[in-house]
Order: structure tokens, then sequence, then C-alpha cells
């Protein structure tokens, strides 16, 4: 019986070779057959190159100094809180110039004459030294006890003297109520505290000088006599 011939679309196709066997024939002896061998696999879907062949991919190294870093983070940062920080800086600057300023100007300023003082003790045990509050001319009681240099309610308001704030004092009558004021004083023999800050007392007899202006005088008493000097 004569075979029929069946039309080309319903032949088996039959499965192409891969281009890899053009040069598996020129390769010799056991390089041929792995080849083959792995061509083959290919075209099965298998895995073309196995496992513990493949090749590693070794992790890219990233060698970053901190300068670098330093000027990416510093170009990363937005224009506005670089201005706002520019700003803050300036007006801290400006607050801490004025204070200073201010503690400047409110602060007292000491002056002293390079000459020795001798102070006689008078009738009532104590010794006096003359000098002004401002313009009004007084004596006082140089008291090496007491803290800061203190004035009469009635010799402040001759002066005139503003008072910068509220003090509660301990005296030999007991506890009273006072204010702080700053006053120019002056004393005989050349010793001057401009702005000192001193304590006005409603009850106060006399006007006290303190250890605030004594304790940058160097001084020694004898029987009778307190000699006053520079200090060395």
């Amino acid at each position: 019986m004569d075979r029929l011939e069946q039309p080309a679309s319903a032949r088996p196709r039959s499965k192409a070779m891969p281009v890899r066997s053009r040069w598996i024939s020129r390769m010799p002896g056991w390089s041929r057959f792995s080849a083959a061998l792995s061509c083959w696999r290919s075209f099965r879907g298998g895995a073309a190159v196995s496992p513990a062949r493949r090749p590693r991919r070794r992790a890219p190294v990233i060698v970053e100094t901190w300068p670098a870093r330093a000027r990416v983070t510093t170009k990363e940062l937005p224009h506005t809180f670089k201005l706002v920080t520019i700003w803050l800086v300036v007006t801290l600057v400006i607050f801490v110039a004025i204070q200073a300023w201010q503690h400047h100007r409110e602060s007292s300023r000491f002056q002293l004459a390079g000459q020795t003082i001798v102070l006689t003790r008078a009738d009532d045990g104590h010794f006096h030294w003359p000098g002004r509050v401002g313009a009004i001319e007084v004596e006082f009681l140089v008291d090496t006890g007491a803290t800061a240099t203190a004035l009469p309610q009635s010799l402040a308001q001759r002066a005139g003297l503003t008072p910068i704030g509220a003090v509660r004092a301990q005296t030999a009558a007991g506890a009273t109520q006072g204010f702080v004021a700053r006053a120019d004083i002056a004393l005989d023999g050349g010793v001057r505290a401009d702005r000192l800050t001193v304590t006005v007392l409603p009850d106060l007899a006399a006007p006290l000088l303190g250890m605030d202006v004594l304790g940058r005088l160097h001084f020694s008493q004898k029987p009778g006599e307190l000699r006053i000097e520079p200090q060395p």
C-alpha cells in the first residue's frame, strides 16, 4: 500500500537543537561530553550551570569618610533651616552682648587713692569715716560685722535713691523690711564707690559702712586707732 504523505502542517515538528551544537563537535574528549550534557539540560529546561559552578557575586565595598558624610549632610539641609539657625545664633550673640553691657553699666566702680587713712576712735567707742552719699555729707559708722553698706531711709530719700528691690534684714532691734538701691559713695582719703548696692532700712540710726567696701581695703587696728591702706 502506498504510504500517504501527510501535509507539512500535520508532521510532528522535531525540536531544533540550539546553536551550541555547532561548536560542540569541535571540542575534544570530555569537554565535548560536558558541553553536550549542558546543552541538553538547557534544552530540556534544566539548569544550564551547576549551582556549585555559578560565579559568586561579591558585595560592593563602600568606603566613606566622615568629612564626605558631613558635606553631604550639610548640602541636604533645607535652606529655611539654615536661615533659622543663623538668625538664632545672631540673636543669641546680641542678647549676650546686651546683658554684658548692662552688667558692666550697673556694676559698682571702686576707686582708691594710694594713701594711708587713719581713723581715731570716737567717744561712743566706734570709728567714724566722714564721706558723702551723692551730694549729702554724712559720717559712716565703720562696721566690720556688716556684710553690706546700709543707709537710713530718711537719708536715702534726701539723696533721691530709687528702690530696685525689696529686702528683709536682721538688725539689733529684730527683723525689718527695707529695700535695695544704688548710691554713689565718696569717703575722705580718696576712696570712692560708684553705683554701690546699698541696703536702706527705716529704723537705722546712722549709715553703716560694711565689708562690701572695707573688704577691698587693708586695715589694721591699734589701741584707739584704725589704719586703712590699699590692698597690697
